[in-house]
């Protein structure tokens, strides 16, 4: 199982992965499997300058222009990203 985690969706990748493997332990149909999360960084964008910039280094204050003005435009996701069954 592929996963798409974003850096600010509040999923913690460490407590997933634990839980995981206690399911995959519990339940035989699941042994072998494999849990692969893909961090996605957190971006966003200024509506004062139009400029996006790294979410998780500056906030929700622009680095650019000093505005608040701004709102995510990635980062918060939490997707199955693909299952193969073999």
């Amino acid at each position: 199982v592929s996963l798409n985690i974003g850096e600010v969706s509040t999923v913690v990748p460490y407590y997933l992965e634990d839980c995981w493997k206690w399911a995959v332990d519990k339940e035989d149909m699941m042994r072998g499997c494999v849990l692969e999360i893909n961090t996605i960084d957190a971006l966003t964008h200024c509506e004062g300058c139009g400029r996006d910039y790294p979410t998780i280094k500056y906030g929700k204050t622009c680095p650019h222009c000093g505005s608040t003005q701004t709102w995510l435009l990635r980062g918060n996701e939490v997707e199955i990203k693909e299952i193969e069954v073999k």
